[in-house]
């Protein structure tokens, strides 16, 4: 049956990269991200594959790290418009020849909700699967008519110390770190990596529940850190 379903996904996705995709921006590290809708869920999110396209990805499997080299990484998401938030049920990985490396399935129980942060992958993301949502809703309209979307060119910011407007418990720093953590989607190690973390960002910790892994805020980011990595200011 898992040689089955990675066949099927080979075979849709060899076609799709060629149509139906639309270019929704590209992060400060070059990296660019390409959205494809794919209907609605039960539950009435949207439901969304994303591609993100870059020279180095990172991806963990059986408990080893890999590289890809100028591979790309298709991931399906759920966005929940009114909300204003998405989730991460799906990871599938290509290096440079179009070839299939790995696939990842999130279990249920771990495909947690993620606040979509302004000016992030998450917002480009969330904009372009429920502009159609946003014309509809009685409530009025999901998004701002910010600048930073209106060419959908760009998200992100060079800066190491984006101030973070919402709720969080604590700020802190990286613990003399000798090179720069990766900031994951979810709680786990086998999960997409987000983005490197810059030795001197300032990090807005946001829940510190985790046993291991925190939420956390830094440079415009949400995501999940080991609080190994943190100074210890809790």
């Amino acid at each position: 049956m898992k040689q089955i379903f990675t066949a099927l996904l080979c075979f849709c996705f060899s076609g799709v990269f060629a149509q139906n995709w639309s270019y929704i921006g590209s992060d400060v590290s070059g990296g660019k991200y390409y959205i494809r809708v794919n209907g609605t869920t039960e539950y009435g999110y949207q439901k969304a594959w994303t591609k993100t396209i870059k020279s180095v990805l990172t991806y963990y499997k059986a408990g080893r790290n890999y590289t890809l080299t100028n591979g790309h990484c298709i991931d399906l998401n759920e966005c929940d418009c009114k909300n204003r938030r998405y989730r991460v049920s799906s990871y599938v990985y290509y290096n440079s020849k179009g070839i299939l490396v790995h696939t990842y399935n999130v279990p249920s129980y771990a495909q947690e909700w993620s606040d979509v942060v302004p000016d992030s992958v998450g917002e480009a993301i969330l904009e372009a699967a429920c502009e159609n949502v946003a014309e509809s809703n009685s409530s009025g309209p999901l998004f701002s008519s910010s600048p930073a979307y209106s060419s959908r060119s760009s998200f992100g910011n060079s800066s190491d110390d984006l101030s973070y407007s919402g709720q969080y418990l604590f700020k802190t720093k990286l613990d003399r770190p000798v090179e720069e953590p990766a900031l994951f989607s979810a709680p786990s190690l086998n999960s997409r990596e987000v983005c490197k973390i810059p030795k001197q960002a300032t990090i807005y910790v946001i829940d510190n529940t985790g046993d291991l892994f925190w939420k956390i805020y830094v440079n415009g980011y949400t995501g999940y850190l080991s609080k190994n990595w943190l100074q210890r200011q809790w």
